[in-house]
């Protein structure tokens, strides 16, 4: 892969700023770009990501100097468990972080503070932020803004304003590549560039580096994240008539290969509160012979598919199902793609 250039990290300094840790006074101040810090001088910033849900979604994560004239910023794709801040001046900070989904907000929902450090049990109630030093040319790790249980108005306004919401996504696309894009877009809350060295620092991204047509079903393999904290996902759509439309996206680590794809092993798990074992037939489609039913935790290569058959009776009226998408596993025969997972 390419690496990051860091010109064009974007400065912004607080104008107006009052003294105080909770920023109340500068929340309403538009700030204006300044100069960025030179590459060889800026230190980093880098932690862990998380969020009160099974889903992490996309997120902006900010820096704001403890003397309130300035504050960097980084964003993280949905399902990125990591971030690395780069461009950041030597110096003290406070660490926050807001996710970037839903209603926009206008405060900080997170914060690196003392209830960290404590444990994040109920018992600490200690929300105030703890100050973040960055060394010239260091990077400075283990800042974890995941403390998601302040009261809310507790954490400070988000200096640049509210966050941005990802657009509604329309229910129908030309092509399988319109399709694949927005969903990068609007599920992953990246920006669509065409290589990794079209992204600018501290931004959030995805491109694409394969694409798998099936049986009316496509899925894109991209690679998606900020600075070099990327992941790997799959994109799945399904073709009806002339028509595209977005089915799923999958998400593991860069490193490994995402799930359900052809040449990939697929990991069979079952939906929170299902029991049992997940049928395997001998050709696509729910009314085909079942010829096994195989285990959560079941490994099996995936030689065959996408292969998208909708039925009346499983098509619900806002969009395709999972259960009519189809894989081939080696050995076993036709398997559902929402039971299949990255190993």
């Amino acid at each position: 892969m390419r690496s990051f250039v860091l010109a064009g990290v974007v400065v912004v300094t607080l104008a107006g700023c009052g003294g105080g840790p909770d920023l109340g006074a500068a929340s309403g101040v538009r700030a204006q770009p300044g100069s960025p810090a030179p590459a060889e001088q800026a230190g980093a910033i880098s932690g862990q990501l998380g969020y009160p849900s099974e889903f992490l979604p996309g997120q902006a994560i900010y820096a704001l100097s403890v003397d309130l004239k300035s504050y960097y910023k980084v964003e993280s794709v949905s399902y990125q468990g990591r971030y690395t801040m780069v461009g950041v001046p030597a110096g003290d900070y406070f660490v926050y972080a807001v996710a970037r989904w839903g209603t926009a907000q206008q405060r900080f929902g997170a914060g690196y503070t003392k209830a960290i450090a404590c444990g994040l049990s109920v018992s600490c109630t200690d929300h105030a932020p703890l100050t973040v030093h960055v060394e010239r040319s260091q990077t400075t790790t283990g800042i974890d803004p995941i403390d998601w249980y302040a009261d809310p108005g507790q954490y400070p306004l988000i200096p640049d304003g509210p966050t941005s919401v990802a657009s509604p996504q329309p229910a129908t696309f030309d092509s399988s590549e319109s399709a694949s894009r927005s969903l990068a877009e609007t599920r992953l809350i990246s920006r669509y560039v065409a290589n990794q060295a079209d992204c600018q620092a501290n931004q959030a991204c995805s491109w694409f580096v394969s694409i798998v047509n099936g049986h009316n079903a496509s899925y894109v393999v991209a690679y998606s994240g900020s600075n070099a904290d990327l992941i790997r996902c799959g994109l799945y759509v399904v073709h009806e008539g002339d028509i595209w439309r977005q089915l799923d996206v999958r998400c593991t680590e860069a490193a490994k290969g995402v799930s359900p794809a052809l040449h990939e092993r697929g990991h069979v798990q079952l939906g929170m509160g299902e029991t049992g074992c997940v049928r395997v037939h001998t050709t696509p489609g729910i009314t085909a012979r079942v010829v096994n039913c195989l285990k959560p935790g079941t490994t099996a290569l995936i030689d065959g598919g996408p292969y998208y058959l909708p039925t009346k009776a499983s098509k619900p009226p806002d969009g395709p199902s999972q259960a009519d998408l189809w894989w081939h596993l080696s050995g076993y025969g036709w398997m559902v793609h929402q039971y299949l997972y990255s190993s």
